[in-house]
């Protein structure tokens, strides 16, 4: 039997591009684009990923939209 995860995760010491998962999440201010950001970044690190997320403050004032990496 196949192992997925096993073949998810990346290897100790991976420096290749193939093993990085790149995921966008857009909402528009208010609908919680930065609370699901952080629980995917919080599920990532529990299943022994390097996960990291990063926003743009206090652009759904000027813009109405938001987008979390």
């Amino acid at each position: 039997m196949l192992d997925h995860k096993a073949a998810l995760r990346p290897k100790s010491g991976a420096f290749d591009d193939e093993r990085v998962i790149k995921l966008a999440v857009l909402a528009v201010g208010g609908q919680g684009g930065g609370v699901l950001a952080d629980w995917i970044t919080d599920v990532a690190e529990r299943n022994g990923y390097i996960a990291q997320s990063t926003s743009v403050a206090g652009v759904a004032q000027r813009t109405g939209a938001t987008i979390y990496y």
